[in-house]
């Protein structure tokens, strides 16, 4: 009799913590919905310990950690999620979110393809997973899934443009450009919208509308110097440098960092004939930001461009002398040693370059043509023929290869990549005609004035 009353109170025991833990449970999930994050926890841990075996409390004390900030403990309880009830498609799919953000893609791809094995419809998920694929490069593979995230599509800002980038991303223009109409339709204000879709519109060829929304979004974000880049970036193709150069002036005065607006102005005023105010420009831009490079490099374009040649290699061998060692410092102390007939430092220059960043042709390509020139003819084929194994279309790298192979006695490859080079010319002449014929000014300037 004493024994089945003690079976009695034990199991009332347990039914009484288990329905604490409950209430602990439904008091956690409304504090976590009021968005009180630490109260939430507090009574979510309450559960845990009365529902040990329970997965949706760890789901949820997973989402609230991941609210708190504290995401290794998150991802933690995501996991034992998993292990408790491995057919719980939630826990995958928060998993793969907290992934996602940390940029571990391939862990972030595994959980929400877990989640979307166990949920075919869930739209998070979709987008998840689509969002991975477009970090990847693969536009195709994101359309699927952003697409299956339509109704995400229709009312969260981030999904609507993550398919508008994957439809640009694979050249899906007209797409693009609908969708991102839509988008800015419904949401007049958003600035990224209206810059994503300038980009489309320009894409798609029509100018007129890409310089609009370019404009556009830097009066809903005045205050962000890439605005004022995108914007002006396309007025540089079309040789408005007037509109651009005005432009550049109101972000000096709006933006919170103007240090590469500082570089587009020199940029401006040097293609537009002014080195020294481009020479002045640059100048603010490496008072600015000493410590970064490309504030030397531009003044050392200037210098070169004007026929100052020791002053572009003074300010290079300025900047190499206090900052960390640099691709492009090299590269271009490399071309102002070169214009100066300062070979063999040039070659050395180029040499560094290829070794601070050994995928880029260019610095292979002047090495290889330095070292032809010195004499030294076998060093000059294998830098020529890395240049072109980097860049199979690099004209020049074909022609100096062919004048190598000549001085070697080779006639049947000098004359092979002399055809080459001839060929890629050729190309490259009828690429021009097609870009002119594609930026023609007229209609721009009759569509879309410069801003007053």
């Amino acid at each position: 009799m004493i024994a089945r009353i003690i079976c009695l109170l034990l199991a009332l025991s347990a039914a009484s913590s288990a329905e604490d833990g409950r209430a602990a449970l439904e008091r956690g999930l409304e504090l976590l919905r009021r968005q009180h994050y630490q109260e939430a926890l507090d009574a979510l841990e309450t559960a845990k310990r009365t529902l040990p075996s329970q997965a949706q409390v760890y789901n949820l004390l997973g989402i609230t950690l991941t609210k708190l900030g504290r995401i290794p403990e998150a991802n933690k309880d995501f996991r034992k999620a998993v292990e408790l009830n491995p057919k719980l498609a939630d826990p995958h799919k928060n998993l793969g979110f907290n992934y996602w953000t940390s940029g571990q893609e391939a862990e972030a791809e595994q959980s929400f393809q877990a989640a979307l094995k166990l949920n075919p419809t869930d739209e998070f998920a979709h987008y998840g997973l689509g969002t991975v694929y477009l970090r990847q490069g693969r536009a195709a593979d994101a359309i699927a899934h952003l697409e299956r995230a339509r109704s995400l599509v229709d009312r969260e800002q981030q999904v609507s443009l993550g398919l508008g980038r994957a439809y640009l991303a694979s050249r899906q223009f007209p797409k693009a450009v609908e969708l991102l109409e839509s988008v800015t339709h419904q949401r007049p204000t958003d600035a990224d919208a209206a810059a994503l879709l300038a980009l489309a519109y320009e894409s798609s060829g029509n100018l007129p509308r890409a310089l609009e929304n370019y404009d556009r979004a830097v009066r809903l974000d005045p205050g962000n110097q890439d605005r004022y880049l995108d914007y002006t970036r396309l007025l540089l193709d079309l040789d408005r440098f007037d509109d651009s150069i005005k432009a550049v002036r109101e972000g000096l005065q709006k933006a919170q960092d103007s240090y590469a607006l500082h570089l587009r102005l020199g940029a401006t005023e040097l293609m537009k004939g002014n080195p020294e105010k481009a020479e002045g420009s640059f100048r603010e831009a490496i008072a600015m930001h000493p410590e970064v490079p490309l504030g030397y490099i531009a003044l050392a374009k200037v210098f070169m461009k004007s026929g100052r040649g020791p002053e572009a290699v003074a300010v290079l061998e300025e900047a190499r002398g206090k900052l960390a060692a640099d691709f492009l410092l090299e590269y271009f102390y490399g071309l102002a040693l070169e214009r100066l007939d300062r070979d063999s430092q040039a070659a050395e220059a180029f040499s560094r370059s290829s070794e601070l960043s050994p995928a880029v042709p260019e610095a292979h390509f002047h090495s290889g043509k330095l070292l032809f020139k010195l004499g030294r003819t076998e060093d000059a084929r294998a830098e020529l023929q890395r240049a072109i194994e980097l860049d199979p279309k690099h004209l020049g790298a074909h022609f100096q290869l062919s004048r190598v192979y000549a001085k070697l006695g080779d006639a049947s490859n000098a004359k092979k990549f002399a055809a080459r080079a001839a060929d890629l010319r050729k190309h490259q002449v009828e690429l021009s005609q097609q870009k002119q014929n594609t930026l023609m000014p007229g209609p721009v300037e009759k569509h879309a004035p410069a801003r007053e």
